[in-house]
């Protein structure tokens, strides 16, 4: 069935009107027929379905869906009514903070004024109704704030549409004028020096003015025109921002600076701005005020000072602060890196703290991976174009620093900073400083330190495994921070193949007190985790250390071993030395099993060191010598017995006519106490403590008569 607009019409006016059809009276069977009727029509016109609504009723909402205005503006919120007409409808609405705080009045702090209320429409009312929010105005540079405007409780048969809630931003009118910064320089060569002024908020659609001028205060002198006494000639005058383009947020001017033949300190120049405008939304910003420095020029011939912590270990494109130091003024510095080996690279620093005379300039190291070895160096130049370079060789003597497990270049440098696994590809030679931060594997590669180089950082987990050299210039102590490869099998030098069982390899280092010697001289030492030549593999630390001397040195030496490395009975060791493939103890030296250590004092032949017992060199020995009166004439009859260090006396024997005595067939391999007694003569020291492995000769008891 298909209806024409005309019949519905008719049809809505015997519902809606009271008068002819009360539809109060009908059946509600009838009503839900009727109803059914209507909607089941298929071509009724849109108007017409506009008309009916929901059910026949009207609905209200904004008629936007977001909005924005300047702040002092009033801004006019439309609310629309769509569907049926005729009913008297109404809706409150009101405001609430977004960003923005709305109050009773524009006072400060307050972005608008709050309002609510009630909107209504008579029967047959189709218009837009508004209400309206006042801006108020302020003088601060900010962004755009939002105020939430709502729709609610409709009334008359009225629903909500769509949308009942919306947001309306306040946009910033204001604008903020100052210098670009608090600080300028410019050399006394001038000849002239220019200032920035800049426009920060809104700016665009808007121009603005301010006055600029040179005022009293500084430590410079102005001045009409350049002449004695003159340092600058006295600047004023407006800026003029423009509506758009270029000019609209930056604008320079020039001073004139007066150069004279004075060598003199450098001079300020104090700047002010004044009188911003038109209208009061345009303000000068924190930086109304400027000083700007005249940098002298003459017979300055003093680069700046470059000083910096070098960068640690493990650091990935990092930044470097650097404190640059200079009498006219620093105008520059730049940082200059290479990795891996590779083409050096370079960046301007920018200054961020201080100013040209003593300033903080940040340098930024970029296009790091993983592994690098990263060489760095840092230039600067100055108003009377002087130029440092730290470190001094820049390029030939750079810094290094690593980060993953890099290869470092072999090479000279300055500072080294070295992490866990980097390994030395060549000789390396170090002038300042070196910072360990982990195992650096020296291979058959050498890391030397010259005479002024120091070191930190090293300890458990932070050695050098290989070669280190160090040269002295006079006397000093150094800890070599060296170990072995952890984990590494023992190795067993020359005629010795045995391994200790479960031996473990770490850090051993070796302190060394230089006493004497020629100046220059170095002293190189590495760590091997295995027996020494000659010492006994079942009573000696599985560990020694090699010296090797270039020049003339005479020292003390203190190592330190580990509990691993301890074989046998730690209480019976002595310092052993191997020279010429001979080991020998080492008189004066002492072992301390408390803290693993050894000493070796007034070593001037260095060597090979550990500590243990010798190897024996036959199955039995021999221990002979002499009793004699303190005349030197020999004592007979005397009685010369030796003892294991269980008290037993393993030989004894009388001395002949000529006080000669022989103790035959001792185990060697052993420490034995030889005593001398007789009833007629004391002898002092009764009794001396022979480590026996081969025949002794020499023994020598002097009586007291």
């Amino acid at each position: 069935m298909k209806m024409s607009t005309s019949f519905l019409s008719v049809i809505l006016f015997f519902i809606t009107s009271a008068a002819a059809f009360p539809i109060y009276n009908l059946p509600p069977t009838a009503i839900g027929s009727l109803a059914g009727f209507l909607f089941a029509a298929e071509d009724v016109a849109s108007s017409d379905t506009a008309r009916m609504g929901a059910f026949g009723g009207a609905t209200v909402q904004f008629g936007f869906l977001s909005g924005s205005a300047g702040e002092g503006l009033t801004f006019s919120a439309q609310v629309s009514r769509a569907g049926v007409l005729t009913d008297a409808i109404g809706v409150s609405f009101a405001t609430s903070d977004g960003t923005a705080t709305g109050g009773a009045a524009c006072t400060a702090g307050v972005d608008y004024i709050t309002t609510s209320g009630t909107l209504s429409w008579a029967a047959g009312d189709p218009a837009f109704k508004a209400f309206n929010v006042v801006l108020c105005d302020d003088s601060a540079v900010e962004s755009g704030e939002t105020i939430n405007l709502t729709l609610s409780n409709p009334t008359g048969g009225a629903t909500l549409g769509t949308p009942t809630s919306v947001v309306v931003t306040i946009t910033d009118n204001d604008s903020q004028i100052q210098f670009s910064s608090a600080t300028y320089s410019q050399s006394e060569t001038g000849p002239t020096a220019t200032m920035t002024v800049v426009r920060t908020g809104t700016t665009v659609g808007f121009g603005a003015t301010v006055n600029y001028a040179t005022v009293a205060g500084g430590t410079a002198i102005g001045g009409a025109s350049c002449g004695a006494g003159v340092d600058y000639i006295n600047a004023s005058g407006p800026l003029t921002f423009t509506n758009t383009g270029p000019g609209n947020t930056s604008q320079t001017f020039t001073i004139s600076i007066c150069d004279d033949a004075l060598s003199e300190p450098s001079e300020t120049v104090n700047l002010q701005l004044s009188s911003p405008g038109p209208g009061a939304n345009i303000t000068l910003g924190s930086q109304s005020a400027a000083a700007m420095t005249i940098l002298d020029n003459e017979a300055d011939t003093t680069a700046p000072v470059i000083t910096y912590t070098p960068i640690p270990a493990n650091s990935f494109n990092p930044t470097l602060n650097a404190t640059i130091t200079d009498t006219v003024g620093v105008t520059g510095a730049t940082i200059f890196w290479s990795i891996n080996g590779g083409a050096f690279a370079s960046a301007g620093c920018s200054l961020s703290g201080g100013n040209a005379q003593s300033g903080t300039w940040s340098c930024q190291i970029t296009g790091m991976v993983n592994p690098n070895a990263v060489k760095y160096y840092l230039t600067a130049t100055d108003a009377a174009l002087n130029t440092s370079t730290n470190p001094t060789g820049g390029a030939t003597t750079p810094n290094l620093f690593t980060f993953g497990a890099a290869t470092v270049p072999a090479g000279t440098y300055n500072n080294m900073s070295l992490g866990n696994g980097v390994s030395l590809g060549g000789n390396v030679d170090i002038l300042g400083s070196l910072s360990l931060s982990g195992i650096v594997n020296g291979g058959a590669s050498k890391l030397t330190l010259e005479c002024a180089a120091t070191v930190s950082g090293g300890g458990e987990g932070s050695y050098v495994v290989g070669n280190m050299e160090k040269f002295f210039c006079g006397a000093a102590t150094f800890t070599y921070n060296v170990g072995a490869p952890f984990g590494a099998p023992p190795v067993a030098p020359e005629e010795t193949t045995a391994e200790p069982e479960g031996a473990v390899s770490n850090y051993s280092p070796l302190t060394v007190t230089i006493t004497g010697g020629t100046v220059g001289s170095s002293l190189t030492v590495g760590v091997t985790d295995g027996f020494m030549g000659g010492a006994m593999q079942t009573n000696a630390i599985s560990r020694f250390w090699t010296l090797t001397e270039n020049g003339d040195l005479t020292a003390n030496l203190t190592g330190t071993y580990r509990n691993e490395d301890v074989v046998g009975t730690e209480t019976s060791y002595k310092v052993l030395r191997r020279t010429g493939g001979t080991t020998l103890y080492y008189a004066g030296g002492t072992v301390n099993a408390a803290t693993n250590t050894f000493s070796a004092p007034g070593v001037s032949d260095f060597s090979q060191w550990t500590a243990g017992t010798l190897v024996p060199t036959a199955a039995s020995a021999t221990i002979s010598g002499r009793a004699v009166g303190s005349s030197g004439r020999g004592l007979a009859n005397v009685t010369v017995s030796a003892s294991n260090i269980q008290g037993n006396v393993v030989s004894f024997a009388r001395t002949n006519s000529f006080g000669y005595f022989t103790l035959y067939d001792i185990p060697a391999g052993a420490d034995y106490v030889v005593s001398a007694a007789s009833k007629r003569y004391r002898f002092d020291p009764s009794s001396f403590v022979v480590s026996l492995e081969d025949n002794v000769t020499g023994i020598s008891f002097v009586a007291k008569e």
